[in-house]
């Protein structure tokens, strides 16, 4: 996700092998850079793939969401690790001289929860009806991500398939109304 050409790739794919609407988007990211990487914009990796390559996905998504024939559902994972964040709030220009793994991680994951509730107003206004959004914490789960993040005690409380229904539950449960 944190290049942006694979991304629009992506999206330019799916009408030609003939998706022809979408009705629920997981935006679902989480990787942690121990050391300062940046994608080919000169972006900090985190930011890049966490957030701003979500918000260009939907962006490029969003004609098929439009051609859905009921509500979409969007669900945004994030994680409390926002707490970590910059103490101003989302940077944006993150360099090698104010990185830090968990820091920056955080920083791209209030960036998820900020755009989450923005784009559910401007959906809520353009669209009445039309779209559901929620961002989530999916709790602690034993994945490859926390295996390989030394930042992450490894007594990890759900297994993957438990650590799916965080996400899964906005996307499918009836009557889920969006928190943005």
């Amino acid at each position: 996700l944190s290049d942006f050409d694979s991304v629009r790739e992506f999206a330019e794919s799916l009408p030609k092998a003939g998706i022809d609407h979408l009705d629920i988007v997981l935006l679902n990211a989480g990787k942690l850079q121990t050391d300062y990487i940046t994608n080919k914009e000169g972006i900090e990796s985190m930011l890049a793939g966490h957030h701003l390559g979500h918000a260009y996905l939907f962006e490029l998504l969003t004609p098929l969401m439009l051609a859905s024939p009921g509500e979409v559902r969007v669900v945004v994972t994030s994680s409390m690790a926002h707490l970590l964040s910059y103490s101003e709030g989302i940077r944006y220009n993150v360099t090698g001289k104010d990185f830090g793994p968990m820091v920056s991680y955080g920083n791209s994951k209030l960036a998820n929860i900020l755009y989450a509730r923005g784009l559910s107003s401007r959906l809520d206004e353009k669209y009445p009806g039309k779209f559901v959004v929620n961002t989530l914490h999916p709790g602690s789960v034993a994945s490859h991500f926390s295996k390989l993040n030394p930042f992450i005690p490894h007594f990890a409380g759900y297994n993957v398939t438990e650590g799916a229904m965080p996400l899964l539950r906005p996307a499918v449960e009836e009557n889920v109304k969006g928190d943005g």
